[in-house]
């Protein structure tokens, strides 16, 4: 997990384990929609890392409008 990703998820969910990743089932409701990918994650967890300190709620769409429009399937 590289440094924006890391503050990103660390806003989120607070301490993060001694790990270098994290399960996609750790993450709010939000970010486990079965079409959202992994990458996609690491963007939004990155890109708008500076906007979660705010959010008493998560809705992806507002943090990234593509977010959940896919037809495919991804697995973490």
């Amino acid at each position: 997990m590289h440094a924006g990703v890391k503050v990103g998820a660390e806003k989120i969910l607070g301490k993060l384990p001694k790990r270098k990743f994290i399960y996609k089932h750790e993450l709010p409701k939000a970010f486990q929609q079965d079409d959202l990918h992994c990458n996609a994650i690491e963007d939004i967890l990155c890109r708008y890392k500076d906007r979660f300190d705010d959010e008493k709620e998560i809705a992806l769409p507002q943090f990234f409008p593509h977010a959940g429009k896919s037809k495919k399937q991804y697995s973490c």
